[in-house]
């Protein structure tokens, strides 16, 4: 189950963020009707570069102190919890400005690794003593050229998409690193990352993109965003009626991810 549009809301600052998307604020009672219903995980996505409270991206502690108090509901409830960096992706190619978030290129790597380095130390400082296993960390929720033509689709030929590719690879493996390096239970935290976009095809296209290397074995996770058939899933309008042709396109992508990760032990999270 997936909280959106609450936490991950980037419009505005403070708790009041949180309602700022028209959704109403997350309850205990609202976490405990999840669970009830049989849901096992819920995703709680969260952006932070608007509760920034210094050049330093030191994050509100008010804004930390609510994503725990829901994120506890949650483990308190059984459920398994993805807690990530949501919408801090900076919305174009242009030199971001700082501590406005994140973007996968050369020109912006250095401000990038600033913003994804501070985000994580903080988070992994937050979370640490008292978290097993059923708190999961996604390092960036469709990390992606914003702005650009290839946007969403990674194109095997494009030398942004290349750039992308690699600098991304540098972002996550930082990110993992300050994870692991904040000791605790985050030394084997199960972590969950992406390619561009968390588009299959940027894990298919070429080996530009790399599953970064970790200092435990079994405990990295891969996210992938897939509205397919798009025809039936995004399009409008599209297909109203599931045809034969579209299960053979989702037994398609099972079969492709199952051989790439999870027959290797890499278990896959598929969002769509």
């Amino acid at each position: 189950w997936n909280l959106g549009n609450r936490l991950d809301a980037n419009g505005s600052t403070g708790l009041a963020s949180e309602q700022s998307w028209g959704q109403p604020e997350t309850t205990k009672a609202m976490i405990d009707a999840i669970a009830a219903a049989g849901f096992k995980t819920i995703r709680i996505p969260c952006s932070w570069a608007n509760h920034f409270v210094d050049s330093n991206f030191t994050i509100d502690s008010a804004w930390m102190k609510r994503v725990k108090q829901i994120v506890d509901w949650a483990i308190e409830d059984g459920l398994y919890v993805i807690l990530n960096d949501h919408h801090d992706n900076y919305e174009r190619e242009n030199l971001i400005p700082h501590g406005k978030g994140y973007y996968p290129s050369s020109l912006n790597y250095n401000e990038s690794m600033l913003f994804v380095k501070n985000v994580w130390a903080q988070i992994s400082l937050a979370f640490n003593k008292g978290y097993d296993e059923h708190l999961i960390f996604e390092v960036l929720n469709e990390p992606r050229l914003r702005g650009h033509s290839h946007e969403w689709w990674y194109n095997q030929g494009c030398t942004v998409c290349k750039d992308g590719a690699t600098n991304l690879n540098k972002l996550n493996q930082l990110a993992l690193n300050t994870i692991r390096a904040s000791g605790q239970n985050n030394a084997k935290r199960f972590i969950m990352v992406t390619g561009l976009a968390a588009s299959i095809n940027s894990y298919q296209a070429d080996d530009s993109w790399k599953l970064p290397n970790d200092t435990v074995e079994g405990k990295l996770m891969i996210s992938v965003h897939l509205y397919t058939p798009y025809t039936f899933a995004m399009e409008n309008p599209g297909a109203t009626v599931f045809e034969e042709k579209h299960a053979a396109e989702l037994d398609y992508n099972f079969k492709w991810l199952n051989e790439r990760f999870v027959s290797k032990g890499i278990p896959c999270i598929w969002w769509g």
